[in-house]
């Protein structure tokens, strides 16, 4: 059964906070880079089928409000869904999870 990539992505987050193991540590790391990579061309992929095919972009509502951007990928938020980083600027629940958790393995690493 293949899980959301979401809910992978999560998954992996937690198990890069909660490892002291360097091989795991790595491991992980390296599965969650994969899954930010296939959520980004996913992403890529979703705009470029809203600015070729104007049709669905009239059947498919756009729920995020206009000019509202991640503070982290710079792609528009729904404001009912995004989280506010430690600014309070909005951003991707993902975006600004993997924000974090990169930063908290750059702290380690120095």
């Amino acid at each position: 059964m293949r899980r959301r990539l979401e809910d992978q992505i999560r998954e992996t987050c937690g198990q890069v906070v909660a490892t002291s193991d360097p091989a795991e540590l790595a491991t992980a790391i390296k599965e969650l880079r994969r899954a930010l990579r296939e959520h980004t061309q996913r992403m890529r992929k979703l705009i470029v089928a809203k600015r070729i095919s104007p049709e669905r972009r009239r059947t498919m509502p756009d729920m995020s409000q206009p000019g509202i951007l991640c503070s982290i990928c710079d792609m528009p938020v729904v404001l009912e869904l995004c989280k506010a980083d430690e600014e309070g600027r909005p951003a991707h629940e993902l975006c600004y999870m993997a924000k974090l958790i990169l930063e908290k393995n750059l702290s380690h690493s120095v």
